[in-house]
């Protein structure tokens, strides 16, 4: 069998979603009952099958995600993305942001964890070891802040984390349900 055919990326390369930790992770970031959650499933890199799908999208109400569906999409060999601010699939659906995060994708994984640390910034709400190269490291905002603001945040944050994934600008950045989480406390629009 050829080992770029798509039989041969009939099997997930991401981990199963652990149910507990993606809602988990949603919960620290804001989402409520009956609030949207905007899904996204791609192939990885290197999936033949990457160049002729641009992706496949899904909404979910929380708590009770389309669980079966996004199961398929995994099947399938997509991992399962969704869109951190909430609002839509898109930026200009986005209205709202509700946290603002951060990722060296070029630095250990260990030094990651604690980065924030050495930059002197307060405890991040949640980090997230996507199984990747990186640690996500995420701020939930108190109160979600207008579409401007968030930007202004984005860009202060990156500011104080230099060498920090520069593509992080859009305001509906996707993130992948992760396999491994660390939750931490809620922060206040003031206190960042």
């Amino acid at each position: 069998m050829n080992n770029h055919s798509s039989a041969a990326w009939s099997r997930s390369s991401y981990p199963k979603i652990d149910r507990t930790q993606a809602l988990t992770q949603l919960t620290a970031l804001g989402y409520r009952e009956g609030e949207t959650v905007y899904l996204r499933f791609f192939y990885p890199e290197g999936d033949p099958r990457k160049s002729q799908d641009k992706g496949r999208k899904l909404e979910g109400t929380f708590p009770h995600l389309p669980w079966q569906k996004i199961e398929q999409m995994q099947t399938e060999g997509r991992g399962c993305y969704f869109v951190v601010n909430g609002g839509g699939h898109s930026d200009r659906n986005v209205h709202k942001g509700r946290a603002v995060f951060f990722e060296h994708d070029h630095l250990d994984k260990n030094l990651q964890r604690t980065l924030w640390k050495k930059l002197a910034l307060p405890e991040p709400t949640i980090q997230i070891d996507t199984g990747g190269k990186s640690i996500h490291t995420k701020y939930t905002l108190a109160t979600p802040c207008a579409v401007e603001q968030w930007r202004e945040l984005q860009a202060m944050d990156k500011g104080r984390t230099r060498g920090s994934e520069r593509s992080i600008h859009c305001v509906n950045w996707l993130n992948i349900f992760p396999s491994k989480i660390k939750v931490f406390s809620i922060l206040s629009l003031g206190q960042f």
